[in-house]
């Protein structure tokens, strides 16, 4: 797995790449850690190249969004693969994310 971040708006864009599983849950979660370090609190992840994510994976996108709402920011998952949101929906959590088809609309969300 791969992680890319671009600042754009005030707004923090985290492009992932590959599965978001056991194996890189622990990667993911520290870079979010290093990014609510820095007090960056609205975040748009691009999963449109995250064809697998597990219940592991799911644990780190709850645990994000969860942080981003106490501290008064936002999230939004762009584009993420029938395969994501197949799991999403089994789980129960698509609604609770906000869910946009562009980086620029998911910008526009969370500015």
């Amino acid at each position: 797995m791969e992680i890319g971040t671009e600042l754009k708006n005030n707004v923090l864009i985290v492009r992932l790449w590959g599965d978001l599983d056991l194996y890189h849950a622990g990667q993911f979660r520290k870079t979010l850690d290093d990014i609510f370090a820095q007090n960056i609190y609205n975040l748009v992840f691009n999963l449109e190249k995250m064809p697998y994510i597990d219940s592991s994976g799911i644990g780190v996108l709850v645990y994000a969004r969860t942080i981003v709402t106490k501290k008064g920011g936002k999230l939004s998952l762009v584009n993420p693969q029938e395969t994501v949101l197949k799991v999403l929906d089994i789980s129960r959590l698509r609604a609770f994310f906000d869910i946009s088809s562009s980086e620029e609309e998911a910008i526009q969300k969370c500015s």
